[in-house]
């Protein structure tokens, strides 16, 4: 009995440590989320429901397979001696008067 229990409890530990894809429908399954995003799509940064602006730094600032939770996709900077800066994302949500910061349309109706 004990050793059943156990592993109930292992594997359901597991899966909320290492969640596949949780970023997948995150809309409907967590509405109370701003955002999410675990790179395991294969979109562009740039999109809607993404980022409005991505600077990679001539590659420095990338996606990168097995850098993220469980091994999987996440963003690595390379910084260089006296660098500042390697890059970045920009993200907006909610409603916004500015129509380049607002064309991801991220809960552009939310206050």
């Amino acid at each position: 009995m004990y050793i059943k229990f156990l592993l109930i409890v292992v594997l359901i530990t597991c899966h909320f440590v290492y969640p596949d894809h949780e970023c997948e429908n995150w809309q409907t399954e967590h509405p109370e989320w701003i955002f999410c995003d675990d790179f395991e799509s294969d979109d562009p940064l740039v999109t809607t429901g993404r980022y409005f602006e991505y600077d990679d730094n001539d590659g420095d600032f990338a996606v990168i397979e097995g850098v993220g939770v469980g091994n999987s996709k996440g963003m690595e900077v390379v910084w260089q001696q006296e660098e500042v800066g390697a890059g970045g994302i920009k993200l907006a949500f909610g409603r916004n008067p500015n129509s380049y910061m607002n064309k991801q349309q991220i809960s552009p109706n939310k206050d």
